[in-house]
């Protein structure tokens, strides 16, 4: 195995470690925002957000 393969290999998880990051933190922003006050458009973009992760897993 290349230098340059495993590198490429550890960017790739190091992106996959952002994007979940980011999906983590719009979700646990979001459910705090449904606990203090009900809005069906953040109830739909949480929606969309647990969707979305699945079809990326």
């Amino acid at each position: 195995m290349s230098l340059s393969s495993l590198s490429g290999r550890f960017r790739g998880r190091q992106t996959q470690f952002h994007i979940e990051l980011v999906y983590g933190i719009l979700f646990i922003a979001g459910f705090a925002f449904l606990v203090f006050r009900v809005d069906p458009r953040v109830a739909a973009f949480e929606g969309g957000l647990v969707i979305g992760y699945l079809l990326r897993i």
